[in-house]
């Protein structure tokens, strides 16, 4: 997919659409098989089957401040990924003003559950999925972590969701949560989305572990969210690990954790148990 394919959003600042060509650079002549979860374009998983696979899978949510992006934009992980045995996932859903939350919240549930219920025919373990994201991924696949209800929604078992590891999100948005604006995707003040899409609150003793990832020089409110969000974890009893990755911006970030056998592939190695 080229930068002009993307489906139009909202304006991309430069940051965002010097990353998005990137990224599709990066990710060029790798195709996934695609799966639709709904009749929206935008409702579609691409699943990356490994030659050889060793069971985990990483399902992963893509970024854009809510209201742009692109599963396509992190095609450039499955080489990385599927080259250790691992299956990957890549989620699209549907962006801010299009639908506010929770629909792109839901619309990830919805192609959570696809991956689940298909991923064995990839060689993927459905009893061993994890799920991480960038920005606003990382937003949405800590909530799924954190919350509940939505698996009995789904007839799905409350431990399916093995490990998160969002990187450069957002997990607060309270008055005190540090933006300068309110995020669009959350609608009118009269929403009162705040809490409900507030990752920190659903955390609990039984949730799966965390890796919290970002960079040095993120934006300073994915670097003290990331902070905060692990201690708020790990004083709830949750395993929580956080990663640091030096020079790198928010953007940077994205593009680093492709770095072969850098910290965070063995990070992922690490919690996924993986033998590949």
């Amino acid at each position: 997919m080229a930068l002009d394919d993307v489906p139009p959003a909202e304006p991309m600042s430069p940051g965002a659409e010097r990353f998005s060509r990137e990224a599709l650079k990066r990710g060029a002549g790798h195709a996934g098989v695609s799966l639709s979860y709904g009749d929206d374009p935008m409702q579609s998983v691409l699943v990356f089957p490994a030659k050889r696979p060793t069971g985990p899978v990483l399902v992963f949510y893509h970024g854009g401040n809510w209201t742009n992006g692109s599963k396509d934009w992190f095609t450039f992980l499955a080489p990385l990924l599927n080259a250790r045995g691992i299956t990957f996932v890549s989620v699209g859903y549907r962006l801010a003003p299009t639908v506010m939350f929770p629909e792109g919240w839901e619309d990830g549930l919805r192609g959570f559950d696809v991956a689940v219920r298909c991923i064995a025919k990839f060689g993927g373990d459905p009893n061993r999925m994890f799920v991480s994201g960038h920005d606003a991924g990382a937003h949405y696949a800590a909530l799924m972590a954190l919350k509940a209800g939505w698996r009995d929604a789904l007839s799905l078992p409350m431990d399916v969701v093995k490990g998160c590891l969002p990187i450069s999100g957002y997990y607060d948005f309270g008055v005190n949560a540090g933006f300068k604006t309110r995020p669009m995707f959350l609608g009118a003040h009269e929403h009162k989305g705040e809490r409900f899409a507030s990752a920190v609150r659903y955390a609990y003793p039984q949730s799966p572990p965390f890796l919290v990832t970002y960079g040095a020089d993120d934006l300073p409110n994915a670097r003290s969210q990331g902070h905060d969000f692990v201690r708020a974890l790990r004083r709830e009893g949750v395993t929580a690990e956080e990663l640091i990755l030096e020079g790198q911006d928010h953007y940077g970030t994205a593009l680093a954790i492709a770095e072969d056998n850098g910290p965070w592939i063995a990070a992922v190695n690490w919690m996924t148990g993986n033998t590949g």
